[in-house]
């Protein structure tokens, strides 16, 4: 055989014979079809007497149906076990609208902001306009950046409101007030 076209079944076959020990402890012909084909020639050859067929169909689809509960069980309980070893470090970062964020300008989404390593590496504090889902938020970021207003929960980091009390600029864009944060 030379072409892959002509290996592609026997490759496929060869995939769905071998055990899925991590997952499910079964192969994929194994929650399919009840049984692990020795050879193509299994899924073929059938008896002929068709009572027989009747009997055991019954039979084997109880069977099918109690081993697809038990697959679907150990799939969840492996998806649960991933799900916590993955999020062991991690700690969830949830903004609500109107908190104050700084955002971390990436080279590749901001390349006018990043073409020296000198200059600054995020920006804010900008405030938080609308909760996407639980890693996605829409910023209130100036216009002059020309980029999605969308950012991921990892380009985000909170501000302390200590900062944003003791920053001038933040004050100065308050109504009522002069560029020395003063009262008018």
């Amino acid at each position: 055989m030379k072409t892959w076209e002509e290996l592609l079944p026997h490759v496929k076959f060869a995939y769905n014979r071998i055990t899925n020990y991590p997952t499910t402890s079964f192969s994929p012909f194994e929650v399919v079809y009840d049984f692990n084909h020795l050879s193509p020639l299994d899924s073929i050859l059938l008896p002929n007497d068709s009572s027989i067929l009747i009997k055991d169909g019954l039979s084997s689809a109880t069977f099918v149906k109690d081993l697809h509960e038990r697959v679907r069980n150990e799939i969840e309980k492996k998806m649960k076990q991933y799900a916590r070893q993955t999020n062991k470090g991690r700690k969830s970062m949830v903004f609500e609208l109107g908190d104050w964020v700084w955002v971390h300008l990436r080279k590749d989404m901001f390349p006018s902001q990043r073409k020296s390593k000198l200059q600054t590496r995020g920006d804010g504090p900008l405030k938080v306009l609308e909760r996407i889902n639980g890693n996605a938020y829409k910023i209130d970021l100036p216009s002059e950046y020309r980029v999605s207003y969308t950012f991921n929960v990892t380009d985000l980091s909170s501000c302390d409101i200590g900062v944003l009390d003791a920053h001038p600029m933040i004050d100065s864009f308050q109504e009522g007030r002069n560029d020395r944060g003063l009262s008018k």
